[in-house]
């Protein structure tokens, strides 16, 4: 059984090595809320991988992509409501 602990011991790192997260994994690394980040994929606004009927993952470039559009047009909004602030 010694082949067994091993390959339990490589799970976290091999998982930390992969380019792919899930949804809960997504919220954590953008501080917003699982149901943030669904809502954001069922609006075709953050780019997702759906494999089989329920499992979504996201790469991390994808989450930086939606991160960045979203403060970008939440920053020209604020200075289009307010010009003097």
């Amino acid at each position: 059984m010694a082949g067994g602990a091993t390959v339990a011991r490589l799970r976290p790192a091999m998982r930390d090595a992969s380019p792919w997260m899930s949804p809960k994994e997504a919220a954590e690394y953008l501080g917003v809320s699982i149901d943030q980040i669904y809502r954001a994929c069922a609006s075709k606004g953050l780019r997702h991988s759906k494999l089989g009927h329920s499992t979504v993952r996201f790469r991390r470039e994808w989450l930086d992509d939606w991160a960045e559009a979203l403060s970008v047009t939440k920053g020209a909004g604020r200075g289009a409501a307010n010009p003097k602030a």
